[in-house]
């Protein structure tokens, strides 16, 4: 059978132009934007919401990737909010103008975001406060927020945040709320159990390779063999299986379309591909620090000088290196698409969920 790979890249760029519309980091579902608005909830900002249910959605803009900011956002929420952890649902945000950066690098996460959400949080204590205050007819300095309540500290009378939300959307969100003291805090600083550590490991979690749409078809990729790399050619004996869709030569890669990733997969590996510019197929890292060192004896650019003042009794001068680390990560990359007629959804894992959007 004559092999699809012209007609399938194609098809394949032909779909893929349109996906500049939007793109979604999904975790889990988006549902949180869906309930803003709503007269379920109460959202007093972009980052929180208060449910009927007195549980509280929070909008995680950075990714988690192992590091812990699910836990440590839930916690500035906990704390500034003055509700339990356990209360606390968080979820990953759509790709979003609104959130600012979402750029999930150099350790900035938590340095980024602890202002904003400790904010927002005390923001939506202090209207529920308000709140609670104009239904008992007293002034807000006799009421205090505590655990998902508002406590009335004269009469002891206690009322919930679910039950004041009708009243809570009312009432003007604070530009300056007033912050926890370090000495207040419940949870930050603490040591906690990871609020997401039982989802992963019972299995519950949900990740990117996870998504499954109706009539869903599965890509398996076959890549270039060393950097720099493209395929010359590739052979197929028979694309009569009813689940194989097509293949499509994608210049330093090859990928099969299908049913199920098995067979797109088993496909993908069985084709008898050949490959152009393959001479650093033999290069090592041997190879490579002994180029630096011949390089680094040449005259060069200098970008920062640091040089010993003069008059200095002694100079130390040293060589280092270090072993070349793989940005990559341990389990496989996925990405799923779903194309309608004017609108482009990925999921996919990335660090830099705006920045991929902006290059489509």
């Amino acid at each position: 059978m004559t092999s699809l790979s012209s007609e399938g890249r194609r098809f394949f760029l032909k779909q893929t132009a349109v996906m500049g519309f939007r793109i979604s980091l999904c975790f889990v579902s988006g549902a949180y934007a869906k309930e803003q608005g709503s007269r379920v909830s109460f959202s007093p900002s972009i980052w929180l919401s208060v449910k009927k249910n007195g549980r509280i959605n929070v909008a995680l803009s950075r990714a988690e990737m192992g590091q812990g900011i699910l836990s440590s956002v839930a916690m500035l929420v906990a704390d500034e909010l003055e509700v339990k952890l356990e209360n606390i649902d968080i979820k990953l945000a759509d790709a979003s103008n609104k959130y600012g950066r979402m750029l999930t690098a150099g350790s900035a996460s938590m340095r980024q975001l602890w202002m904003p959400i400790r904010v927002a949080a005390a923001s939506a204590r202090e209207i529920l406060v308000s709140a609670a205050a104009l239904k008992w007819g007293v002034s807000e300095n006799i009421c205090r927020a505590e655990s998902g309540f508002v406590v009335n500290k004269v009469t002891a009378e206690r009322v919930s945040y679910a039950s004041l939300l009708s009243s809570a959307r009312k009432l003007a969100v604070p530009q300056a709320p007033k912050l926890k003291s370090k000495e207040d805090f419940n949870y930050i600083g603490h040591s906690i159990k990871r609020v997401d550590n039982k989802d992963k490991v019972t299995g519950r979690a949900v990740y990117g390779i996870d998504i499954h749409l109706p009539n869903m078809l599965y890509a398996a990729i076959r890549h270039a063999p060393v950097l720099g790399a493209s395929v010359a050619s590739y052979q197929v004996d028979q694309l009569s299986d009813q689940h194989i869709r097509m293949i499509i030569n994608l210049g330093n890669a090859v990928a099969a379309v299908a049913n199920s990733y098995w067979e797109a997969s088993k496909l993908v590996n069985s084709l008898q591909i050949k490959w152009k510019n393959e001479d650093r197929k033999s290069l090592n890292d041997r190879q490579i620090k002994s180029r630096y060192a011949r390089l680094a004896q040449e005259e060069g650019t200098v970008y920062l000088d640091q040089s010993v003042a003069e008059g200095c009794k002694m100079n130390v001068e040293a060589d280092f290196t270090v072993a070349r680390q793989a940005h990559v990560t341990m389990e496989p990359m996925s990405c799923s698409v779903h194309i309608k007629e004017d609108v482009c959804e990925i999921w996919a894992p990335t660090q830099n969920p705006n920045g991929a959007k902006r290059s489509c």
